[in-house]
């Protein structure tokens, strides 16, 4: 079932459709993006106007301080939220190059499990079962599909390779 589950591509892409929510929320998050930029460009303008009237002497030092302190906080808001969209965009563009990885991914986990050893195995079943539920004489085996780069061969270290390099 797992090999069945990890070596093909069209499972994998429609799993990561099924779990992958609104696709109309891009555009939305642009529009936001490009809306949060104009505001942050106003707020800018907001501030120098403040010290304009500071400098112009309209306003007094108390007053310009308390502004000020009102416009940072929204200016931190804002900027806070535009980080918040720009890192789900860079979420939403490593998404699309695993799904174009998908294929390489598929064959590389048909390739390894074809005869694998019991480390491969166990090493698959750690990756893919998130909760086992014992419920009466029912087992029930809630699995994931893996969303990153993945490594089923055991790592070897020579130690007198890194012996010599802590020497250098």
């Amino acid at each position: 079932y797992v090999k069945g589950l990890l070596a093909d591509p069209a499972v994998l892409q429609a799993r990561y459709e099924a779990g992958r929510g609104d696709p109309a929320s891009e555009p939305r998050e642009e529009q936001e993006r490009q809306r949060i930029e104009r505001k942050l460009q106003a707020h800018r303008r907001q501030v120098r106007r403040l010290i304009d009237a500071y400098q112009a002497e309209a306003i007094e030092l108390d007053e310009l301080q308390e502004r000020r302190q009102q416009l940072d906080a929204q200016g931190r808001f804002l900027r806070e939220r535009l980080s918040e969209l720009e890192r789900q965009r860079q979420e939403r563009e490593q998404e699309v190059r695993l799904l174009q990885g998908v294929e390489a991914f598929c064959s590389s986990i048909r390739t390894a499990l074809e005869e694998p050893s019991w480390e491969v195995k166990r090493q698959v079943l750690e990756l893919v079962v998130d909760q086992i539920v014992v419920e009466d004489a029912e087992v029930i085996i809630r699995h994931i599909i893996p969303a990153g780069p993945v490594r089923l061969q055991p790592r070897r270290y020579d130690v007198r390779k890194q012996y010599t390099h802590s020497l250098r």
